[in-house]
């Protein structure tokens, strides 16, 4: 018999794939974790004025003003530019 490792062997012709073996998956060394930092998204003055007021005042809330401090912006303006420096800062 002859020695398998021959190079005429294999019929060299032949157009079948080749199969190779399978890979084990690469284990990457765990990352120390990150953390996430939360892109606040930028807010143009036309986005704020197209906020209904509730949704305006929902926000100043959320950004830490208290309600005497909403009560004294009564007026659209004053909300929206209180609105856009918390946001934008």
């Amino acid at each position: 018999m002859e020695n398998i490792n021959h190079k005429n062997y294999f019929n060299k012709s032949c157009d079948a794939p080749v199969k190779e073996a399978p890979k084990a998956p690469v284990k990457e060394a765990p990352k120390a974790e990150e953390p996430v930092v939360e892109k606040k998204k930028v807010y143009t003055v036309e986005e704020l004025y197209a906020l209904d007021k509730q949704e305006q005042i929902d926000k100043l809330t959320e950004l830490g003003l208290s309600k005497s401090d909403i009560k004294g912006l009564k007026f659209e303006e004053d909300r929206v530019e209180e609105l856009y420096k918390l946001l934008n800062e």
